[in-house]
């Protein structure tokens, strides 16, 4: 019941964004009776598109509704973005009404900026960044100084980042060759998946090197007894 709810006030939030941003279009460039409802069709089909795919992977999990679930989420997030921009051109809309604005124009350039950032926040989505820190303090324990840490979050384990994903952290990971290893909320994300892969690469850091995971709340969106679980036969030591 709950999940049905949760989908269903998805639907009403999606289908809400895709709406204004199709009325930015319309703002913004002058259409044809048919391009107005290509534009429309295209702004439903997304958000339906997206919720179909949700229900498929979670009924139907097999290598076709992964697929449609990673290609519905790609194009949400740059929808997302297009959303954004139709906010910008709805206010200066507004503001033409006192100024003069070439408002066509300028929606225009915000909307390929919205494809280019879109773009390269799915590009950034198969890369993570190594920061360096020195923890200095005089609460530090004994034990620790010296020692090397490393601390890694959000990699959101699901339908979308699997076993590959997981070889590289794992494999960035012991390249450091830390004293142990901490990961700190969002390792798994979304629905109930095959994780056996993710443990098998977890476990050869674990049987080297002590790991301690934390739950986030991603792991609350899917089977979360089952993320912890899988988690503890990756060799973690599991802290609640």
């Amino acid at each position: 019941m709950e999940r049905f709810l949760f989908l269903g006030v998805l639907s009403v939030v999606l289908l809400s964004i895709a709406s204004f941003t199709a009325l930015g279009v319309f703002i913004a460039f002058e259409l044809s009776t048919f391009a107005k409802r290509l534009v429309i069709s295209l702004a439903i089909a997304g958000p339906v598109l997206f919720i179909l795919s949700n229900v498929l992977f979670s009924y139907f999990p097999n290598n076709f509704s992964q697929i449609f679930y990673i290609v519905n989420s790609y194009f949400g997030g740059m929808f997302l973005y297009y959303f954004f921009a139709s906010i910008l051109v709805c206010l200066l809309f507004l503001v033409s009404q006192f100024v003069f604005l070439p408002l066509n124009k300028i929606a225009f350039i915000l909307y390929i900026l919205a494809s280019i950032v879109g773009i390269i926040g799915i590009i950034q989505a198969f890369t993570f960044k190594t920061v360096f820190y020195q923890v200095e303090t005089p609460e530090l324990y004994v034990e620790l100084k010296g020692k090397k840490m490393v601390l890694v979050s959000d990699t959101h384990f699901g339908p979308v980042n699997q076993d590959l994903f997981a070889r590289s952290i794992v494999n960035k990971i012991l390249k450091l060759k830390p004293d142990f290893v901490l990961i700190a909320g969002d390792m798994f994300d979304g629905f109930a998946f095959d994780t056996s892969g993710i443990e098998k690469e977890f476990q050869k850091i674990t049987k080297e090197i002590p790991v301690f995971f934390t739950p986030g709340n991603h792991e609350e969106y899917g089977p979360y007894r089952d993320f912890l679980d899988s988690a503890e036969r990756a060799g973690m030591k599991v802290l609640v």
